[in-house]
This record gives C-alpha cells, sequence and structure tokens, in this order.
C-alpha cells in the first residue's frame, strides 16, 4: 500500500509539473518495460493521467528493447520530454538492472528525461517529486511500532516517503527555469561560480589590497 501510494502521488505531481517546468511540450514518451513488477507502476500511470488535467500528447515505449529503444531516444522530436518507469525486463525477456540503465538512457536522449525513482536521481534525469526506498522502511518501521503501541498512524504517507529534488545541471541543459520549480523543492549538484567557491579569499584579498592603500596613505 505505501508503494503504491507514494508512486501514485509522485507520478501525479510529475506529470503536473512537467508542463509548469516546460510549457512547450507536444509530447511525453513514457517508456517502460515488460516485466510484471514494470507493468505494475504502468497500470499507475495509467490510472493516474485520467484524473490530471495535461495539454501534451502521451505515447508509450513498452518492453522496447534497450539498445533499440537508445536509438528512437535519441532522435525524437522538439519538444518531446520522456518519463522513465522501470524496466526490468523488455519483450524478449532480457533482463536490466537500473544501475546499468543509468546514465546511459538520459546521455543517449536528446530530451529531458523525468521518473519518480530517486535511485536514477544524479545520473542524468532531472528530478521531480521522487520516492526513496529507505523512506519506505523507515515509515513502514515506524508505523508497526505506533500500531504495537496503541498510537495514531499516520495516513499521510506521501510526505513520509517522497522528495521533490532536482538536478542543477540538468536544469541548465534544458533551459529550465528555477523560478519554475514546485516550492519546497531542493536543488542539488550546483556548480559554484568562481566568485561564489573562493568567495571568503576573494574579500580577504580586497580586505588586504585596502588596508595596505589606506597605510600607504596614511604615511
Amino acid at each position: 500500500y505505501i508503494i503504491k501510494s507514494a508512486s501514485q502521488y509522485a507520478i501525479k505531481r510529475n506529470i503536473e509539473d512537467i508542463g509548469t517546468l516546460l510549457p512547450q511540450t507536444e509530447t511525453l514518451m513514457v517508456i517502460c518495460g515488460n516485466f510484471r513488477d514494470d507493468l505494475f507502476y504502468l497500470e499507475h500511470f495509467n490510472s493516474i493521467i485520467k484524473t490530471v488535467e495535461y495539454n501534451y500528447d502521451i505515447e508509450y515505449r513498452i518492453g522496447v528493447p534497450v539498445d533499440e529503444l537508445i536509438l528512437e531516444l535519441s532522435a525524437l522530436d522538439e519538444n518531446t520530454v520522456v518519463y522513465y518507469l522501470p524496466i526490468n525486463r523488455d519483450v524478449n525477456n532480457q533482463a536490466y538492472k537500473a544501475s546499468k540503465l543509468f546514465p546511459r538512457i538520459p546521455n543517449n536522449t536528446n530530451a529531458p528525461v523525468f521518473t519518480f525513482a530517486h535511485s536514477s536521481f544524479g545520473f542524468g534525469v532531472v528530478g521531480g517529486v521522487m520516492t526513496r526506498a529507505e523512506s519506505y522502511g523507515k515509515f513502514a518501521g515506524e508505523t508497526s511500532i505506533n500500531i504495537l503501541t496503541g498510537k495514531p498512524v499516520d495516513k499521510n504517507t506521501e510526505d513520509d516517503v517522497t522528495e521533490s529534488m532536482y538536478d542543477w545541471r540538468e536544469l541548465q541543459k534544458w533551459g529550465i527555469k528555477e523560478r519554475t520549480i514546485p516550492e519546497n523543492s531542493e536543488i542539488q549538484y550546483r556548480t559554484l561560480t568562481f566568485f561564489e567557491h573562493y568567495r571568503r579569499q576573494i574579500f580577504l584579498v580586497v580586505f588586504l589590497i585596502l588596508l595596505e592603500t589606506a597605510l600607504i596613505f596614511a604615511l
């Protein structure tokens, strides 16, 4: 229940936010595997889009072998966004590991890639509302303790097991303005400018120069 509720919430928020972050989007391409667990999330996605307003077309690539999929992703039409759902197996029953798909898929895609799975964050995806596997365990443990001790059980699982976060590098790459990012989102992997990185040293050098100049004029 926790996984279902959190993933549905994350997917819903991501579908809504894509229209704000990239208003020029014309097509959302959903890529997904053909394994039982993959189709579990695809079912969630399809049920959610019926309840969400969006102004772009949705296309699907289900169970396509990854090598073939990457060829297509490398030549997408302009104003296309990719949404990644789990790919554990393709139609040929070829198994894949997420660690092997990222950053391979984003690095070979000529469009921004979004997903709800935090395990792929930092490997070429833009970000969004994401679920953490460790948060599931923590929440389940706390809930079990509350049940055993007779304390009220928190039913708002979404806020407990999801986080809104974005990769600054991908925001820059795809021209996404920070002001369009949802409030209370965390932006990671920000690259400091030369001034930001050496701010203290620069201020110290300027202070010493001004001090030396003042001493010279005081002579």
